[in-house]
């Protein structure tokens, strides 16, 4: 019925969605600092080596500070922090705009994103890269309602590279996993928001 049976795979419509397959390739280019480069700016695989530095650190409980991890420079491997605190220190130590003393979580760190803009600019899924920070929060985002871990590659849904404080069962410390592992409980009422740092 109305002639589609005679649409060939070189059809211009076929064309028009190779294109749209294709776009965000044509748009994002590899940086040779190791993050994509994109319209809104650069993606740091730096925060990645901070991050990577960091496993094994920490002991995990829903406290922030300072004074609870060590210090920035010296951070203490046996201190407390949770996923925002783990955040925050990977982005001050790679040299990122944060609130003193850890004074955020993860609500604060999406609404900033999308738009206060002091420490995040909210990217799409197709920009985010290593060294941006996803974001996931269900009600007011406080305790166990949000988390928060950075990318350690390129954005490619569930099976995504993380590094992360918590966000799984019996880890210990800073932890690599993936993101849906990690997010999951989250996910029937929470979406991901991607948050592009800001330099200092």
């Amino acid at each position: 019925m109305f002639g589609g049976a005679n649409i060939s795979g070189s059809s211009a419509l076929s064309g028009s969605t190779d294109a749209a397959n294709n776009g965000g390739e044509k748009a994002t280019q590899n940086n040779p600092c190791g993050g994509q480069s994109s319209a809104t700016g650069d993606s740091d695989g730096n925060i990645v080596n901070v991050a990577k530095s960091l496993i094994g650190y920490f002991h995990y409980a829903q406290v922030h500070g300072t004074s609870l991890i060590g210090s920035v420079e010296n951070p203490d491997k046996n201190g407390q922090t949770d996923c925002s605190g783990f955040v925050w220190l990977a982005l001050t130590k790679a040299g990122y705009k944060t609130p003193e003393n850890m004074q955020w979580f993860t609500m604060p760190m999406e609404q900033d994103a999308k738009s206060g803009h002091k420490w995040f600019k909210e990217v799409s899924s197709s920009e985010a890269g290593p060294g941006d920070v996803v974001i996931v929060n269900t009600g007011g985002g406080e305790g166990s309602a949000g988390h928060t871990a950075i990318l350690e590659e390129r954005w490619k849904g569930d099976n995504t590279k993380i590094i992360q404080m918590g966000g799984i069962s019996g880890s210990a410390g800073v932890n690599e996993s993936t993101f849906k592992a990690s997010f999951l409980s989250l996910l029937s009422s929470g979406k991901p928001v991607f948050a592009r740092p800001i330099k200092k």
